[in-house]
């Protein structure tokens, strides 16, 4: 989103563009990010906790919406999209500082791009569940809710002393 920007302030940087087929995209993106806009209480909890999720969700919404030309149902956008994004890409960065990387190469292509050392007995982590995705959201979603409770209580008690006080203070 920010590509030209990021290319601006960083004319040296190498960029790595992470490939992978977009039918596997388009499932994950189903199996993942949709599956969290589909939480009932996500809006509310997004209310209560303007510095996490109201934001985040924001983001999401805008992410999803971008790729999905509204309509989140349409994987044929959602497809175009990523080519597009891929191609977009691709027409920005000089050949000599971009990296076409496949996960499936490992560390030799990734490590020889950097100039960094191949790591030894280190194997290459091979890490894209959509479940884990959604777990892991799913815990930060309820440390932030039961947050957000504790927070709540809290200002709700002192505002509760408050009023004791104010009334105690009015009849005596």
């Amino acid at each position: 989103m920010f590509l030209e920007e990021l290319l601006d302030k960083y004319p040296e940087a190498k960029v790595i563009l992470t490939n992978r087929d977009v039918d596997s995209f388009t499932v994950s993106f189903h199996q993942s990010f949709l599956k969290i806009l589909e939480w009932k209480t996500l809006p509310y909890v997004a209310a209560i906790d303007p510095l996490l999720w109201r934001p985040y969700l924001f983001i999401l919404q805008t992410v999803v919406n971008k790729w999905t030309y509204g309509d989140i149902s349409n994987d044929k956008a959602l497809r175009k999209s990523y080519i597009d994004h891929y191609a977009y890409i691709r027409s920005k960065v000089l050949k000599e500082r971009l990296l076409e990387f496949h996960s499936k190469d490992g560390w030799d292509p990734l490590c020889g791009f950097l100039g960094k050392p191949v790591p030894k007995d280190e194997p290459y982590p091979r890490v894209n569940d959509a479940q884990w995705t959604v777990k892991i959201h799913g815990f930060i979603y309820y440390l932030r809710i039961w947050y957000c409770i504790r927070k709540y209580i809290a200002v709700g008690v002192i505002l509760l002393i408050v009023i004791v006080i104010g009334y105690w203070k009015l009849v005596k």
